[in-house]
């Protein structure tokens, strides 16, 4: 568990010798989960990162922090300043891509002290600052005005975006773009196109059959580095680092897939049927 977040104990020692025994065997591991119930005393987030940091170097997988929870004895104030910390850590870690509470309202927790909610309903202090980072701080929404030559700019964190342009006269153009480094996007004619250093000929990469039931194929000129499929709400539900993509769990459904290339990516659409 995260939560003893020490590098130098037999027990640690054990969990990597074992993963790297699964990997000698060839064991096809996607990633390391780390179970996040924190103690009484709780780590330290520079201990949090030590840990993080040497998985990832050890073996260059993905980490998910799973079954997040606090001492119940931990003081509300204490509770939402660790969550908050804890939180800004493994956002901001390059190995981390997921983040799961063991239950979020304290009529269902195992221990009747989840993260978010009381009882009653009523938001805990850790519950405000978890709101404060991923819908406000981390939740990039923009709006503004073009310049006189049409262009405005804005940052927002790496992800999936619904962009809308408001071309005048009743012109309005939506589409979804996938920000993973500096881009612009540029009308032509009746379409948003994405120009980035790095964005691939959507002709150039395949995706059959589409619709899919089972397996998904990806056809493309170069090697693939990574693929990404996003639901229509944004949300990341598959990663693999190769294809063909196995969909047969995926809810029936549109889908955007990032195909990432060593000569660059592509998003293409799909279409899930049962």
């Amino acid at each position: 568990t995260i939560g003893q977040g020490n590098t130098d104990g037999e027990l640690y020692d054990r969990l990597k010798q074992f993963i790297q025994e699964l990997l000698d065997a060839g064991a096809a591991l996607d990633g390391i989960g780390f179970q996040g119930h924190i103690g009484l005393f709780p780590t330290s987030i520079y201990d949090v990162q030590t840990v993080l940091d040497d998985f990832h170097t050890s073996f260059g997988k993905k980490a998910r922090i799973t079954e997040y929870d606090t001492d119940p004895a931990m003081d509300d104030t204490l509770a939402a300043t660790y969550l908050r910390d804890f939180l800004t850590m493994v956002f901001s870690h390059p190995s981390v891509d997921g983040f799961l509470m063991w239950g979020f309202w304290d009529g269902a927790h195992w221990h009747s002290n989840a993260p978010l909610f009381y009882q009653d309903w009523s938001l805990k202090p850790a519950g405000q600052a978890f709101i404060d980072l991923v819908f406000n701080e981390w939740w990039t929404t923009e709006n503004g005005l073009s310049n006189t030559n049409g262009e405005w700019s804005t940052r927002g964190f790496k992800g999936l975006y619904e962009v809308t342009i408001d071309c005048g006269n009743g012109n309005i153009l939506t589409d979804t773009i996938q920000l993973s480094e500096d881009l612009t996007l540029v009308k032509s004619g009746g379409e948003l196109v994405v120009n980035t250093t790095s964005q691939l000929p959507a002709s150039d990469v395949t995706l059959f059959p589409n619709p899919a039931t089972h397996t998904l194929n990806i056809t493309s000129p170069y090697p693939i580095i990574s693929v990404r499929v996003f639901n229509s709400r944004g949300q990341l539900v598959l990663e693999r680092g190769e294809a063909p993509l196995p969909i047969r769990t995926l809810p029936p459904g549109r889908y955007t897939v990032e195909i990432r290339t060593t000569h660059g990516q592509v998003l293409k659409d799909f279409v899930k049927m049962d």
